[in-house]
């Protein structure tokens, strides 16, 4: 709470204004001679109590952050930044940088050769006055060598907004349009992809029992779906827009970052299982049964709505071919541009489903009801225990074996509630139901204040969880490789510092950016990348391997992942002699064309 009133409170007293501290651009010397050191030179010249974010801030403040263009003549051979200072804003600890802040880049002038030629800046950055107001500013200078010219390119411009500062490009309107169609196309794609395959059984089944509808009750639950995917996806652009809006950056699968929400779909979907297996009802989409009945018919309908939302919630993390430049573009614009993607997005995924409700001939393939539909929802059941399993990977993931044990404890409560009103509730005499209500709201009871609230501590936050109980949750600083999750390659932990470090050897270095909630990403490792001919392959060329867990929400992995523009995983990036143009791999690839990635980085050093 004091996060979100100290927030709140920034944005509040946020006004907008122009501020006109000093910047300044300067190359030394502007006539470099060959073989010159060459300086490339920016400083801001901050009042007292006024400061720069050194780091991306709890409140939304974003790095200082500069783009420098020289010559191709010139290399590049060192860069200097001031060393951040840690300060209090609004309860929490935050790293700026105070009064005049220089930032160099430092170039070689080439030997022989043509010298002269434009060198330029980009500067982005967020201030903090003394009021505690943000003012978020972009400033780009030239400076042309041979003339001592130096030509300003784009105004200064910084506008004052609350701690939630969010670069936001304008794009024409084919830009748009092109965006849109691309977010419609990888939404399609996406039910091709590995991580909605577990939960493919809940179209499937919703489709076997309305088989036997009229076309116009087809068509109805079609829509009814496309609604639920719709509406969740708004949800989803509702938060991103709230959240973002807070100064919170968010990426693609955030959701199962949170441990709540992780627990309460591992519940939901628990219990789904059980019911398909039978232990108790839950008409989730029954109205071709029951079509003669009014309230059977309005549960199928809401049934369908479910099924579209359940779907969404177990998609959304995944990435696929097409739909990552789509989701970035969809996390990265207004609100109102931001829900027409989300939309576009939300309308490819149910598309296969409404055009089947459209096209009841196409399912002319699937028997007619009967006995077999009942044997076919019970193994439906067991395809969703394997979702089970996979969101229990998760709870591991972000909160370790402990966590895992008490999980699977309040599911074994959950399931003796279900088994009980499954067995004394539904049509059972009166009294009887009232006896098993009581022994159901009590074991609910001890599962909520004896597990939930009590060892499992299901409201605290993944990093609150871990300090309690003397986990670290920080990347270790030794330079050490091991493997992970009992793989072959032996990876060394991802931090900004150490890819520095490791790319400066002149040896391919891949990156991989995974997540345990990422079903994609496990695909690419079991089939790719965790295999004995990648190892020997990596052995052979003294390839490096970075692996960075994005599991849990990090700071480190959020910049690395927005420098290529992305805002999910998978991205696995492979660095060769031209560090500038790494090779960056498609979301879904094989492990012959990770091989060939990797062949080719290693050419480039012979």
């Amino acid at each position: 709470m004091p996060k979100l009133f100290a927030l709140l409170f920034l944005c509040f007293f946020a006004i907008a204004s122009v501020v006109a501290e000093e910047v300044s651009f300067q190359v030394f010397p502007e006539d470099p001679l060959p073989g010159d050191e060459v300086i490339l030179e920016v400083t801001f010249a901050l009042e007292d109590e006024e400061a720069i974010f050194a780091r991306r801030s709890h409140l939304g403040g974003r790095p200082t952050t500069l783009r420098w263009d020289y010559p191709d003549a010139f290399t590049a051979i060192g860069e200097e930044s001031p060393a951040p200072r840690a300060a209090e804003l609004g309860g929490l600890e935050e790293f700026f940088h105070f009064g005049e802040t220089t930032f160099r880049k430092i170039l070689k002038a080439p030997e022989e050769g043509d010298l002269s030629g434009t060198f330029a800046v980009k500067a982005e950055w967020v201030r903090v006055d003394s009021t505690g107001r943000f003012h978020v500013g972009s400033d780009r200078w030239e400076i042309v060598t041979g003339t001592g010219e130096k030509a300003m390119v784009a105004e200064q411009t910084e506008t004052a907004e609350g701690a939630a500062a969010k670069t936001r490009e304008s794009y024409p309107l084919g830009t748009i349009v092109v965006s849109i169609l691309l977010g419609f196309v990888g939404g399609l794609i996406l039910n091709a992809m590995p991580c909605i395959l577990p939960v493919i059984g809940i179209k499937v089944m919703s489709l076997v029992q309305h088989a036997g509808d009229s076309p116009r009750e087809a068509k109805k639950h079609g829509w009814v779906f496309t609604a639920g995917v719709v509406v969740s996806f708004w949800i989803l652009a509702g938060i991103v827009a709230i959240v973002q809006a807070g100064g919170t950056a968010l990426g693609q699968g955030f959701q199962l970052q949170n441990f709540p929400f992780v627990l309460f779909m591992t519940s939901v979907i628990f219990l789904l299982a059980l019911s398909m297996l039978g232990v108790f009802m839950i008409d989730i989409g029954s109205g071709g049964y029951q079509k003669a009945n009014q309230l059977a018919g309005k549960k199928g309908y809401s049934g369908s709505f479910f099924n579209g939302f359940l779907v969404t919630l177990l998609a959304t993390p995944c990435s696929a071919p097409i739909l990552a430049g789509a989701m970035t573009f969809a996390f990265t614009q207004p609100p109102l541009l931001s829900f027409v993607m989300f939309t576009s997005i939300a309308l490819g995924l149910a598309f296969p489903f409404t055009l089947l409700g459209h096209k009841p001939q196409w399912t002319k393939f699937i028997p007619k009801p009967g006995p077999w539909m009942e044997y076919f929802k019970q193994s439906m059941g067991f395809v969703m225990m394997v979702m089970v399993l996979f969101l229990l990977t998760v709870v591991n993931a972000l909160r370790g074996g402990e966590a895992v044990v008490w999980t699977a404890l309040w599911l074994w409560i959950l399931g003796l509630v279900a088994w009980i009103y499954g067995a004394f509730v539904t049509g059972k005499k009166r009294s009887t139901r009232r006896k098993a209500w009581a022994f159901a709201l009590a074991f609910l009871a001890i599962g909520i204040f004896g597990v939930l609230e009590g060892p499992l501590q299901w409201r605290l936050g993944n990093a609150e969880w871990a300090a309690e109980r003397g986990y670290t949750t920080e990347v270790s600083e030794e330079m050490v490789a091991s493997t992970k999750g009992g793989g072959v390659i032996s990876w060394y932990d991802f931090t900004p510092d150490r890819l520095e470090t490791l790319l400066e050897r002149e040896k391919v270095v891949f990156i991989n950016m995974t997540a345990a909630w990422c079903a994609t990403c496990k695909v690419n490792e079991r089939v790719a990348i965790e295999r004995e001919g990648t190892r020997e392959l990596m052995e052979e060329h003294g390839i490096i391997a970075v692996y960075g867990d994005w599991t849990d929400q990090n700071e480190a992995i959020r910049s690395y992942l927005d420098s290529y523009n992305r805002v999910g995983v998978p991205l696995n990036v492979i660095y060769g002699k031209d560090r500038d143009n790494p090779t960056i791999l498609p979301e879904l690839f094989s492990q012959g064309r990770l091989h060939t990635a990797l062949r080719e980085a290693a050419k480039s050093f012979e």
